[in-house]
């Protein structure tokens, strides 16, 4: 018994396995779809779904954006950029056991040309924040998830939940199998051609209509059988 995921109407969503990941974004660039491009694309779509979890009080709620290792991290800077470009109350944490590549490094010297704040562990302690947007594809520091769990923060994610908990969490491109996933998913369309999706042998019709984010919804494949 495999899992699968699908639209709220019962499209099927193709997955990747682990082992796929790499060749799938390998043949993502080769199309013309590198990181720096679709990363802005992932971004935007994380200040989309955090704008939209704020509803009405967007213009007010406090967001705070822990960035962490791997492109998911540029994801979540991105996203800082796109909601401090509408001036609101942003502020990023940056985990100093990151090392800066020149995708994050590219993403945070964007997000300083906005103005809004860097902030480190000390900043944090004793305030409060309506979202917390975590972006990292290795663990945080268990004392930035100590101020989460104090701050009365929802938690959103971009990609795999490896450490933490969150209500929801935006999958960028494909989901993958074995790989933990919290709270209501959401997924991302960065652009990618369907041909893309033939090269790498997977079915695919394209499932986002007339939105760049959608819900996903987990299933086993015997729901389906019969």
């Amino acid at each position: 018994m495999s899992e699968w995921f699908c639209t709220h109407t019962g499209l099927p969503i193709p997955t990747l396995t682990p082992a796929q990941v790499p060749i799938w974004w390998q043949k993502v660039a080769q199309a013309g779809l590198p990181p720096e491009v679709w990363v802005e694309t992932a971004g935007r779509s994380g200040a989309m779904l955090t704008l939209g979890w704020l509803g009405q009080d967007w213009q007010v709620g406090r967001v705070v954006v822990l960035v962490g290792q791997g492109v998911t991290g540029a994801v979540a800077l991105c996203a800082a950029r796109h909601l401090a470009n509408r001036c609101m109350n942003v502020r990023v944490w940056l985990n100093p056991e990151t090392p800066l590549n020149s995708l994050l490094h590219n993403q945070y010297t964007l997000y300083q040309k906005t103005g809004a704040q860097r902030v480190d562990l000390s900043e944090l302690i004793g305030e409060t924040a309506a979202v917390v947007l975590v972006g990292s594809e290795v663990p945080l520091l268990p004392d930035i998830w100590s101020w989460v769990n104090k701050s009365g923060a929802e938690v959103l994610r971009i990609g795999a939940t490896l450490d933490g908990a969150a209500v929801a969490t935006l999958v960028v491109g494909l989901p993958v199998t074995e790989t933990p996933y919290s709270g209501q998913l959401y997924l991302a369309d960065v652009g990618i051609p369907l041909a893309v999706y033939e090269q790498v042998g997977l079915e695919h019709r394209f499932v986002f209509g007339n939105q760049y984010i959608i819900p996903m919804f987990r299933r086993k494949n015997d729901e389906f059988s019969g």
